[in-house]
């Protein structure tokens, strides 16, 4: 009864649009309109999505030449200071010879530039600093290039000075600071006049240094620059804001102010935004008209153009969604939109195939539709909503990757309910004239019959496979040792994906197999002064150079200074270069590993959080006790060196940080010991290493060394610690949304059976999944993940529509066997249809750009495993659970009639 009111509601909701044509051409027309306006004129583009961290820098200097001084005077009481702010949370100090910096963490809710205003309020009075000693308060910005700026220039000029480059620097950032689309804009200050505070005299000292390599004339040439940074206004932006800085820089050429100087554009990212954009609206394209094919070929001509109106207008009400929420169109909301092609297209099909199918019996127009929505209404609901619970849970995910990710659930989200309430409307509407009403006609001539065949008779080659496909169901499932075979056979897929999955390995954000951009990042010992940094530096363009030249086209320098240095490095396309990024990198580390004056580690760049450092595993040894850390720091070292971990894999080459510099955390003084581990790609690795370590250094050892059990030793993986806690951030609520759609499905079917059949499709897919990323070399990470989240809420619509239709056929009296042998004949068609159409729309995808193969291939291989085994193997299962619930049921009478 209930299902019943429910198939008759959704009726004559989608044969109301039918009849109201006039209503629903007009709101067709309005959506496409409005979107496309909004598409064009209102979305701001950006590159990777804006990330709030809550995380500032606060910088001192002060000239004491003394680490302790510089801890004493200025770094300690400020720390101390700051711990006081109710907006702060944490802080970590670390002071050098001449200066400090002091890493503040915000409670949550506060971004950096909220947490910085705070301090600065805070902070007013610093009369409890000894004169000399200045602050400078950075924000972070997890999207800008520098971690401040959102576009950053270098200038430079054949022979000109540091001074020169300097002034002309400044002379830039005044003129950006007067656009429209710019908040601020600075250029760095590698020259600074500071006062000695022993002595009053003011000295020139040397803080920082920055370089450019451009092409001439094939050749990569370096020369000193300074960099121009820029940050947009809220409302503005990236490629807006790019678009007017160039145009400045343009005028200001033309005037003659920039003649002898060079800009270079390596800092940057909204070209790289431009092109990625139109790679990605490309592969949509390709997409869009790979799934009218399959429309063409499997239904008939009249579907592609349904096809062809549906996409688009579901594409212009996802961006008129995404406008009112206030989002803009980035990498993961594009990625998003290429990835829900594939997803919000089924509405559509099962739609047009099963107004298609009523055609083909005979009913004409809106009685069509009418019967079309009542045979599958509630599948397609209950589909779309499957797929809606594994993908709201997924906006929920928490840490870095959490905000980096939640573009692409939202985006998913509103298409799909966009594409649903389309489907049940517009596309009803159009199917009901578009659809032909199906009569025998004669073609006299060949080029009439040839015609036909094409574009009005390739789908009954499908119509006529799924009948086949049918009667082989109906036989098998009566034939107990093919049931039994098939049966087998499907559980060995299963179980033989499970095994592959053993097999992987286990990182949490896999590098990509490869990008148009490296990174290259530099550590400097304790004591290196900032001109010995640069030589460094200069030794480490030798060796770019010698490995890369001609696959290289810029070079630039961020943030550089005695302790650290940052190239980035942009390559040709990769789709025009022999070598891949990983196969560069791996040459140029190994040069750089024969450097002994620093740290250097070279990595492909793509979109996410960059792999950096050499170093993935870090302890920390808390104490005031200089003596008691270097113990530590050497019985530490002695353990890490060449340790045995996990399959063969090794931990080697520690080093100690924070000796002889001093660095707090949260007040507490600390160093901390790090390694290297063999395999960087496998984060198994670091969890057993910290097991191993909390296993040789438990508590009668630590007290043995003189540390406090509970706090002298503590674990700190920095990035991969916040990917691991996005990681499994993302399993528990993947196992939240599987219960709730257990729930949901069990209240749609008034079963506790049901509802487990419908899951099937997920380990279904597991046959697929697991062995195609091991044979594809790609590891178990974050990205694949989703791709399993993802692929979860998509094959279980497989198994609601033939649940949905043979438990139609068991109410009118036919036994299992004949209500899924029939459901499979009824039901194959759209199945197959909407598998085909979702992988092609993502092949092109997982073409364009590797960052996404683990997820695309994850998503493919999965679907196509979980389609074929609940076409082939899901009727014997659920016969067997009919059969279960029959003899269940004939039980409980039993029980009831003894009772009674």
């Amino acid at each position: 009864m209930k299902s019943s009111f429910l198939q008759n509601a959704i009726a004559s909701f989608s044969t109301y649009f039918v009849k109201t044509y006039r209503i629903t051409i007009l709101l067709l027309l309005a959506i496409i309109a409005i979107g496309y306006v909004t598409y064009t004129q209102f979305l701001k583009r950006e590159g990777l999505p804006p990330i709030e961290i809550p995380i500032a820098i606060l910088q001192t200097s002060y000239l004491a030449n003394d680490s302790a001084e510089v801890d004493l005077r200025v770094a300690g009481p400020l720390e101390k200071k700051v711990l006081e702010v109710p907006e702060v949370k944490s802080t970590l100090t670390q002071s050098y010879p001449n200066f400090s910096i002091i890493q503040i963490e915000f409670v949550s809710g506060y971004s950096s530039e909220q947490g910085v205003d705070a301090l600065k309020d805070e902070l007013k009075d610093t009369s409890f600093l000894p004169e000399g000693a200045e602050l400078n308060y950075m924000t972070i910005n997890a999207g800008a290039v520098d971690g401040e700026s959102d576009l950053l220039f270098s200038l430079s000029g054949e022979g000109k000075t540091t001074f020169e480059l300097q002034d002309k620097a400044l002379f830039l950032s005044n003129k950006f600071s007067k656009l429209n689309a710019v908040k601020n804009s600075n250029a760095t200050d590698v020259l600074i006049e500071r006062a000695n505070p022993f002595t009053g005299k003011t000295v020139i000292q040397k803080e920082g240094y920055s370089r450019v390599g451009l092409k001439e004339d094939g050749e990569l040439v370096f020369r000193e620059a300074i960099n121009v940074g820029v940050t947009k206004k809220l409302d503005s932006g990236i490629v807006e804001t790019s678009d007017q800085v160039r145009e400045e820089i343009k005028r200001l050429e033309n005037e003659g102010e920039l003649n002898g100087y060079t800009i270079a554009y390596g800092g940057d990212m909204a070209q790289y935004t431009k092109d990625q954009i139109q790679d990605l609206e490309s592969t949509a394209l390709t997409s869009l008209i790979a799934v009218v094919v399959v429309l063409f070929i499997m239904i008939n001509w009249r579907a592609s153009i349904i096809g062809a109106i549906f996409i688009p207008t579901v594409f212009f009400a996802t961006f008129l969604g995404l406008y009112l929420i206030g989002y803009e169109l980035n990498t993961m909301v594009l990625f998003g939109l290429i990835l829900v092609l594939g997803l919000f297209v089924d509405d559509a099909i099962v739609v047009v195939e099963s107004v298609d199918r009523q055609k083909r019996l005979g009913k004409k127009g809106a009685e069509a539709v009418t019967a079309a929505i009542k045979d599958i209404g509630i599948a397609d609901i209950s589909g779309t909503l499957t797929t809606l619970l594994v993908f709201i849970p997924m906006a929920l995910i928490s840490g870095v990757l959490g905000d980096f990710i939640q573009y692409i659930p939202v985006t998913v989200i509103i298409a799909l309910v966009a594409s649903l309430i389309i489907a049940l409307t517009t596309i009803a509407f159009l199917s009901s004239f578009l659809i032909p009403n199906y009569k025998k006609v004669e073609r006299k001539t060949f080029l009439s019959k040839i015609g036909n065949v094409i574009f009005n008779e390739l789908g009954d080659l499908i119509s006529m496979a799924s009948k086949k496909v049918g009667q082989f169901i109906g036989w098998y499932v009566c034939k107990p040792l093919w049931a039994t075979i098939i049966l087998i056979v499907s559980l060995g897929l299963i179980s033989g994906g499970i095994y592959y999955s053993t097999k992987l390995k286990f990182s949490t954000f896999a590098p990509p197999k490869d990008a148009n951009s490296m990174i290259v990042q530099m550590s400097f010992p304790d004591g290196t002064t900032v001109d010995q940094a640069e030589q460094i530096a200069i030794d480490a363009e030798n060796i770019l150079v010698e490995n890369a030249d001609d696959e290289i086209l810029e070079v630039d320098y961020f943030a550089s200074n005695s302790t650290q240095g940052y190239l980035f490095v942009r390559l040709t396309d990769f789709q025009d270069r022999e070598k891949t990024a990983p196969e560069l990198v791996e040459a140029i580390n190994d040069d750089y590993s024969e450097i002994d004056n620093a740290s250097m580690k070279a990595s492909a760049y793509s979109a996410g959080p960059p792999d950096t450092t050499e170093y993935k595993f870090f302890v920390q040894v808390y104490s005031d006790d200089q003596a008691l850390l270097e113990r530590a720091a050497d019985e530490l070292t002695e353990f890490l060196t060449d340790k045995e971990v996990l399959d063969g894999e090794k931990s080697f080459d520690p080093a100690v940080d924070y000796l002889t510099t001093i660095a707090r955390k949260d007040g507490e003084r600390f160093i901390q010991v790090k390694t290297k581990i063999s395999d960087t790609q496998n984060s198994g690795i670091i969890i057993e290493l910290q097991k191993t370590v909390e296993e040789e250094f438990n508590e009668s050892k630590l007290e043995e060394l003189g540390l406090d059990a509970d706090q002298g030793i503590l674990f700190n993986q920095g990035l991969e610690s916040e990917l691991m806690g996005s990681f499994d951030s993302a399993l528990f609520f993947f196992y939240i949304a599987l219960a709730v759609m257990y729930v949901l499905l069990v209240l749609q079917y008034n079963s506790f059976s049901l509802p487990f059949l419908v899951l099937l499709a997920i380990p279904f897919s597991f046959a697929g999944v697991f062995p195609a990323l091991f044979y594809s070399n790609n590891e178990l990470s974050f990205f694949a993940l989703i791709g399993v989240i993802a692929l979860s809420g998509i094959v279980v619509n497989n198994t609601i529509m033939l649940i949905d239709f043979a438990n139609r056929e068991r109410l009118s009296g036919k036994n299992p066997g004949q209500a899924i042998s029939t459901a499979m004949a009824v039901r194959f068609r759209p199945i197959v249809i909407t598998t085909i159409t979702t992988i092609v729309a993502l092949v092109p995808l997982s073409l364009a750009d590797p960052f996404w193969e683990s997820l695309v291939y994850t998503i493919i291989f999965g679907l196509l495993a979980s389609t074929i085994l609940a076409v082939t193997a899901f009727p014997v299962y659920y016969c067997i659970i009919e059969k279960l619930r029959f003899w269940k049921n004939i039980l409980g009478v039993k029980i009831k009639n003894k009772i009674n």
